[in-house]
């Protein structure tokens, strides 16, 4: 098989090949390990590469699945982690001169369950500072598909990873769309998890009160796959869920939409969009009632409030977790961070208790309006990727 189909593959194609021995997990580490080499120095998704150890963990995964003790549909797949996940025995720096030799002892809960599940951890990924400032110190991460545009943030270097055949599938972290951005603008999968779903243990925190971890890939059912391995309650993390019982995503993914119902906003949400984005969102929709679903209206008047008491809850909590580090070292962070927590220092008991309220009155609405369907259908993004984008020296990629 050519090395860089083998790199694209998605993990519920790998995994069958995988288990009967058509494909070993040596030669998709080596094809990634191979495009890494030849494209990362441009892309800048990877932050630290363990090149040998994946090696190891490669020949490890054939040994085993050729004396029978395969384990499920990670097994010798590739994953990368966002470099604010502790992966033991590898740098943890979330991008920041704050950290420039914190080697992790331990895995985070999330990359301990990959570990667990025999999946291979090629490194370490790019993201913008504390997944919320710039990406000054490792270099900016770009869009494998157009090289001047931006790859979202803040798991920019997981969207590029995938997108570019870099490794299988990543984790990366959400507290305002730091999933879901690099996924819509990379043109891969990805999933923010219910709060509580997947445990942040061994996570560098942002916002203690909205972040999750979540899976990127490049389908759906791969995301099913992952968030099997990655759900669950964990001692480490008291806000995980204890008394919900893990389902497997994976259920039912191939039964249709017919009979679904879809809700879209009338306002908010759809409101400011880039025309293509327009465009896309409305072919979306149409496709989506040929497959068989519901669509309808619903209303969440209080959400074009949403985002300002959403930055005030996250970054009083960031300058919370940074305190320390704020006013011992605020010249080591990169001025797009510092002047986030900064501003958080200055906000009031007043500012901080209207955002909560504000949470708890959009929360409420959507819940109501969940009342009548099934899902709620809205852009990832207002913009294109391409729109924004900071100013890129110039650059060309060769893909084979």
């Amino acid at each position: 098989m050519d090395a860089n189909e083998l790199a694209f593959m998605t993990v519920s194609e790998l995994a069958p090949l995988i288990e009967s021995k058509q494909v070993s997990p040596v030669d998709l580490v080596e094809a990634q390990l191979g495009r890494i080499e030849a494209l990362d120095d441009v892309l800048r998704a990877y932050i630290h590469v363990d090149a040998e150890g994946a090696r190891s963990l490669a020949q490890a995964a054939a040994t085993e699945i050729a004396a029978g003790g395969y384990k499920g549909p990670l097994h010798g797949v590739t994953v990368a982690h966002k470099d604010i996940i502790d992966v033991k025995g590898m740098p943890t720096t979330a991008a920041s001169k704050i950290l420039p030799n914190n080697i992790a002892a331990e895995d985070a809960t999330v990359a301990g369950h990959f570990r667990a599940a025999s999946a291979i951890c090629l490194g370490k990924l790019n993201l913008i500072e504390f997944a919320s400032g710039s990406m000054g110190l490792f270099g900016f991460a770009r869009n494998p598909w157009n090289l001047a545009a931006n790859p979202g943030g803040s798991s920019s270097g997981s969207g590029t990873a995938v997108a570019a055949g870099l490794v299988t599938v990543a984790t990366g972290s959400d507290t305002g769309g730091s999933v879901r951005s690099p996924s819509g603008f990379c043109g891969i999968a990805g999933l923010r998890v219910t709060f509580g779903r997947v445990s942040r243990a061994g996570v560098i925190p942002l916002s203690w009160s909205q972040d999750s971890v979540g899976p990127m890939a490049r389908s759906v059912e791969d995301l099913a796959l992952m968030l099997n391995t990655m759900a669950g309650s964990d001692r480490h993390d008291s806000t995980t869920a204890t008394a919900v019982t893990v389902p497997d995503f994976s259920d039912g993914i191939d039964r249709g939409l017919s009979g679904l119902r879809l809700g879209v906003p009338d306002s908010f949400f759809m409101a400011d969009l880039d025309p293509e984005v327009e465009r896309a969102i409305d072919a979306a929709i149409k496709q989506l009632e040929a497959l068989g679903a519901e669509v309808k209206p619903v209303s969440i008047p209080s959400a074009e409030f949403a985002p300002a008491a959403s930055w005030v809850i996250a970054y009083s909590e960031s300058y919370v977790h940074h305190r320390e580090w704020f006013f011992k070292h605020s010249r080591d962070y990169t001025p797009a961070f510092l002047h986030k927590i900064s501003a958080a220092a200055l906000t009031t008991a007043e500012e901080r208790i209207v955002s909560q309220q504000i949470r708890q009155v959009v929360t409420r609405e959507i819940i109501e309006a969940l009342e009548g369907v099934d899902a709620i259908i809205a852009p990832t993004s207002r913009v294109l990727a391409s729109a924004g984008s900071r100013s890129l020296p110039a650059a060309s990629l060769r893909w084979s």
